[in-house]
């Protein structure tokens, strides 16, 4: 389905979306997890032809109410705020939303379950960056949480493997990264590693025996790195077949 064009509408609460260009047929309507909100009833449903409803519960009854918060990108020599700086939110290792900073360096993010821990990788425009874990506070108005960006480059690499049953594909462990030639680390159980370096590297490599490269930020011959992305930097590997 997310391949279709659809439209979203607040309906007594909740959030009805209608697919305007689906063929007729039996489409299965499938949620990614959403570890940073309530439980669901279900996680999938079975369309049938004909058109009628589907139904997706959140059972967030006995939940408490979610919460949003507010972050502050500055420059650590001078507190000058840095505008345009990327955020990816994480909730257990899954990424779940990304926003970039304003003129004043602020960024709101939310919703989440208060005391939700949370992972931001946090990355301006020139590279600079740097990863916050945190818990995330239950205050409804919680002060700004102020993040400084030293010198440096630093990027989460997250790497997957191609799965039908998601569009983020299957995270793929122990991969070996090699940055500027010289091997950095492997790929936790998440298929992620972050990369911290005093300045920006010429290549970056991935090896990992029976896949080869389908999908990256870089270059699959030389590993020299692509336009500049405030995001983290994706990678997909696929089986060597």
């Amino acid at each position: 389905l997310r391949f279709s064009t659809f439209s979203k509408f607040h309906v007594d609460g909740a959030s009805e979306y209608r697919f305007d260009a689906l063929p007729l047929g039996e489409w299965e309507v499938r949620l990614e997890p959403t570890p940073h909100l309530p439980p669901w009833r279900e996680m999938s449903v079975r369309a049938r032809p004909g058109g009628a409803p589907v139904e997706l519960l959140c059972l967030d009854a006995d939940t408490p109410p979610e919460t949003y918060g507010v972050v502050r990108i500055v420059d650590a020599s001078t507190n000058a705020p840095i505008a345009f700086a990327g955020v990816m939110c994480y909730v257990g290792k899954r990424r779940i939303g990304f926003a970039s900073s304003d003129q004043d360096g602020v960024v709101h993010m939310g919703p989440f379950l208060p005391g939700a821990p949370v992972g931001l990788m946090v990355r301006a425009e020139d590279g600079r960056g740097r990863l916050v874990e945190l818990e995330w506070p239950s205050d409804p108005e919680p002060e700004v949480l102020e993040i400084a960006l030293r010198p440096g480059w630093c990027t989460l690499i997250e790497v997957a493997q191609p799965d039908p049953r998601g569009p983020s594909g299957k995270p793929l462990a122990g991969v070996r990264v090699r940055v500027d030639e010289r091997d950095y680390g492997f790929t936790d159980r998440h298929g992620q590693l972050s990369v911290e370096l005093p300045a920006k590297p010429k290549s970056v490599r991935f090896e990992m025996a029976g896949f080869r490269m389908q999908h990256s930020g870089f270059d699959e011959e030389t590993g020299a790195l692509g336009e500049q992305s405030t995001h983290p930097h994706w990678v997909v590997l696929e089986p060597d077949r």
